[in-house]
């Protein structure tokens, strides 16, 4: 059945690429950008290999096409690598968005209306210095993309940026059914009080509701018990800085993330009353990521950077001794600039290790893990005029 779907998919998305590039365009222009990312995975834990494997990780296809000056929208397909499909392939919507320029009369700002950017923490601007993802993408604090609405803006005199935002709250990738009726609430800024220092900072704000629903029925009483648990508060938060002097990059952020939620189980049995108990329950986690850049091509002819990255993650603050550390390095080769300078082939090189805190290492067989990475980051664009 998904062999099918995704021959159907595919042969749709052929036609509508065939239509685009041969018929008249009603838009101004349209931007079209292929980025992809070719990787081989190494991962080792316990003296014993795990993973060693080559996939296309990435495979970003975009339209973006100006409808009039002020109006243009952005399209993204994400091509990749998956064992769930028996064509060893996947297929998702990025992104799939309008964007209105200039709609209040002051300094520039947008609205983006459809499957947009996340704007919390660094997510939206993480440019992938390593191969990891962004620490608040990869904790699953939140996805990089979800669909919404934000209005973003500048300062005054160059001071920063701003972000006001509404999503669904579930990502990019959950939709239908797995979509609860609140909304997720962000604000997001950036401030540049000199040039070179950026500080700054999310929060969001949701009412997650019913996240899960189990039944269990027990054999000898014939006891039934339905467990219910309600999210009824999220908040999540982010503290950022990024430094940037001379050939030194520094970004730094610290995530928070709070879920109050009521558990509700409740056992019916035969020819007996039914009972009811609620407990309200705390989960709490948080952690930090420190990565510094090292641009090295003004100090040997090697056009690239030595790039670095420590991770703290404690996924439940109320578990002693459940965090884990992960330390990253590698560097960035870039093989090919665009007239412009811009990066368009990029060989990264990363090894990581993660070890987890002594007690619950012991307590959950919990070895460090160990993973080396190489990836051809590439992309190119090509403008079609009206």
């Amino acid at each position: 059945m998904h062999n099918t779907n995704n021959k159907n998919t595919i042969a749709t998305i052929i036609l509508l690429l065939t239509i685009v590039l041969t018929v008249p365009i009603n838009a101004l222009e349209v931007k079209l950008t292929n980025e992809v990312w070719n990787r081989y995975l190494l991962e080792r834990k316990d003296g014993q290999t795990v993973k060693s494997q080559i996939s296309l990780d990435r495979g970003y296809l975009t339209l973006e096409p100006s409808l009039n000056e002020r109006i243009k929208g952005r399209f993204t397909l994400d091509f990749f690598s998956s064992d769930k499909y028996n064509d060893g392939g996947g297929l998702k919507v990025k992104y799939g968005y309008l964007q209105f320029a200039k709609l209040l009369p002051f300094v520039e700002n947008n609205l983006e209306v459809g499957i947009i950017k996340n704007y919390f923490g660094v997510v939206y601007d993480w440019e992938y210095p390593v191969i990891e993802k962004a620490l608040e993408d990869k904790e699953k604090v939140v996805a990089s993309a979800d669909y919404g609405m934000a209005f973003t803006g500048f300062l005054p005199k160059g001071f920063g940026e701003y972000t006001l935002g509404i999503y669904n709250g579930e990502g990019y990738t959950k939709t239908q059914s797995k979509v609860n009726k609140n909304f997720a609430y962000l604000l997001n800024t950036r401030l540049i009080p000199i040039a070179g220092i950026t500080l700054g900072g999310s929060v969001l704000l949701d009412r997650p509701g019913t996240l899960g629903l189990v039944r269990h029925i027990t054999t000898a009483t014939r006891a039934e018990s339905l467990f219910k648990n309600i999210y009824d508060r999220r908040r999540a938060f982010s503290v950022i800085t990024k430094i940037a002097f001379g050939f030194l990059e520094v970004w730094g952020e610290y995530l928070n993330n709070y879920y109050d939620s009521t558990i509700t189980k409740k056992i019916s049995r035969p020819n007996i009353p039914d009972t009811v108990t609620e407990i309200g329950y705390i989960y709490k986690s948080h952690g930090y990521s420190i990565t510094p850049i090292i641009t090295i091509s003004n100090l040997i002819n090697f056009d690239g950077e030595l790039v670095f990255r420590f991770d703290f993650w404690d996924p439940n603050r109320d578990v002693r001794n459940y965090s884990n550390v992960t330390t990253t390095m590698g560097f960035n080769y870039i093989l090919v600039r665009s007239a412009g300078l811009t990066p368009i082939l990029t060989l990264q090189a990363n090894w990581s290790r993660k070890y987890y805190q002594k007690e619950y290492s012991q307590v959950a067989n919990k070895k460090p893990e160990d993973q080396f990475g190489l990836q051809l980051k590439w992309k190119y664009n090509a403008t079609i005029p009206n």
